[in-house]
């Protein structure tokens, strides 16, 4: 959308909201349209003046086409999500997260209207939100050589959290002289508890971290037949609050 066609839609949003219009004998004469379009330039020029921080990256180079599947986490298609940036919370920005690169992309529109894919300097990016998960970034521990750096996917935030580290691999397969272009997805997963982070990936290795409750732990995915391979974040989330929650009964 260009940035005339944003204005329209401003100028069009704020004359059906307008109480005026719903008055008796209300008429739009060429004063409020003045004043309203004079509105909705000073509130989309607000607006990009107080993105630019969030703007002031690199354009971000996309994979060459054709390839099948996509890079990008839940959707091939910009969303609109919520950054942390700079200590400054953005919401309602068009956002892609690049698997493969492990890259946060954002749509922007420059001055003449044209449409660019910019990448924002990833270190000040504390956090986002996009389709309802929330990643944050995180500096891994050289000496523990458990996390690097990157963004991690919060399953669970408790007293515990748990972690995921989304990433695509490309795959590449040529046949018959064609290369064909994909993407092979591959997930790892976290237990943050005590200040430290332990990989997990299934039943017998998170029971293993949580083992001060091991009995009640075993006890309680029998009961609830949880299923680390059909189900695997959802067992781990639950089984992360049924420990949470046997410590808090404890205190």
């Amino acid at each position: 959308m260009r940035i005339e066609n944003r204005i329209s839609f401003l100028l069009t949003l704020m004359m059906l909201t307008s109480p005026a219009l719903f008055g008796q004998g209300a008429s739009i004469d060429s004063t409020f349209v003045e004043r309203s379009l004079g509105n909705a330039i000073a509130m989309y020029t607000v607006s990009i003046r107080d993105q630019a921080l969030l703007f002031n990256g690199v354009e971000s180079k996309a994979l060459p086409e054709p390839y099948e599947g996509f890079p990008f986490f839940g959707s091939e298609y910009v969303e609109p999500g919520s950054i942390l940036y700079d200590g400054e919370l953005y919401k309602n920005i068009p956002l892609q997260y690049d698997l493969v690169k492990d890259e946060l992309i954002i749509e922007h529109y420059d001055q003449k209207g044209y449409v660019s894919m910019i990448k924002p300097h990833q270190t000040k990016v504390a956090s986002f939100q996009l389709l309802d998960h929330t990643f944050i970034r995180i500096i891994g521990d050289s000496t523990a050589g458990v996390l690097r750096d990157g963004f991690y996917d919060v399953l669970y935030d408790g007293d515990i959290k748990v972690l995921a580290k989304r990433k695509k691999n490309v795959s590449e397969d040529i046949s018959l002289s064609q290369l064909t272009v994909s993407f092979i997805e591959k997930n790892n997963y976290f237990i943050a508890k005590g200040g430290k982070y332990y990989s997990v990936k299934n039943k017998g290795s998170m029971i293993k971290v949580l083992q001060d409750q091991k009995k009640s732990l075993n006890q309680f995915v029998s009961k609830n037949k949880l299923n680390f391979k059909s189900n695997r974040e959802q067992a781990m989330v639950k089984l992360a609050a049924y420990y949470d929650q046997t410590l808090e009964g404890a205190r």
